[in-house]
């Protein structure tokens, strides 16, 4: 099932509210509380009136401060704006790190599926990753009114994508559901991933290169299959992870479930 197949805003990619997904003791993701995206660098007035019409106060953004330099958010008056960055590195989604690789995939087959796979493992075991989420979900512990929160990286897909399982797992939805809500990046990014395979073959990259660009500008169930089977494995699922390793109580996590579920019959009121 999933809550929404993505929002029509101009100048901003891979974008949906996260409201309406179910959760296994039969409560829903309230909606106009939970949104997820890409950049945020070119909103115009189109975009920021999807911003009030979802009630948008704060943005955390997961994205380097070299990355922030270089593409800043289009931030709106009033608007509280979060920077906590996942990773040391934006291997993930920046172009420039892409482009200083190409020996590696050019040379390696797979060799973005590779570095992809040990990008996730890095996002659950880095101390770093882990303090990060710590900040997130404090964060939305502390937003118990009836605004939103946005998060995103560059691509909305990688940092995005996992910050949000974790959230969502958090909340109780089902894991199948969590799966089908991260590949949907792929059907909401389609132009942005067409656009860099095509510029990868027109400078004139091998096959080896161009199958890395696409594994690097796409997201596999692999991926966060990797980072969720690390968690299971080496610390005991989600809840345990959470609580052990991020330093999020029991209590907590019912009561971000109390700020962000609603019953079915309220969800539309």
């Amino acid at each position: 099932m999933l809550a929404d197949q993505g929002e029509r805003t101009p100048h901003v990619n891979n974008i949906r509210d996260l409201g309406g997904y179910p959760t296994k003791d039969g409560r829903i993701v309230k909606w106009c509380k939970l949104i997820r995206s890409g950049l945020l660098n070119k909103l115009d007035s189109a975009d920021h009136n999807y911003f009030c019409d979802h009630r948008i106060k704060t943005i955390i953004d997961l994205r380097s401060y070299s990355e922030i330099e270089k593409w800043p958010d289009s931030l709106q008056l009033q608007t509280k704006y979060l920077i906590i960055p996942l990773s040391d590195n934006s291997v993930l989604e920046d172009g420039n790190f892409i482009n200083a690789l190409q020996k590696f995939y050019s040379e390696t087959p797979r060799g973005g599926y590779i570095e992809m796979i040990n990008s996730y493992e890095q996002l659950v075991i880095s101390k770093k990753s882990q303090l990060a989420y710590y900040e997130i979900f404090k964060y939305l512990l502390e937003n118990k009114t009836d605004e939103a929160v946005i998060i995103h990286c560059s691509a909305g897909k990688d940092r995005t994508g996992l910050v949000c399982a974790l959230v969502l797992l958090a909340l109780g939805v089902d894991r199948q559901v969590v799966y089908e809500d991260y590949l949907l990046t792929n059907k909401l990014s389609i132009n942005r991933i067409y656009a860099r395979i095509m510029e990868a073959k027109a400078n004139g990259g091998n096959e080896n290169f161009i199958r890395s660009i696409y594994d690097l500008s796409v997201v596999h169930e692999a991926y966060l299959k990797r980072a969720l089977d690390i968690i299971d494995d080496e610390y005991g699922g989600v809840g345990q992870f959470l609580c052990n390793e991020v330093g999020i109580t029991t209590k907590e996590i019912s009561d971000l479930q109390k700020i962000y579920l609603t019953s079915l019959d309220k969800a539309y009121l």
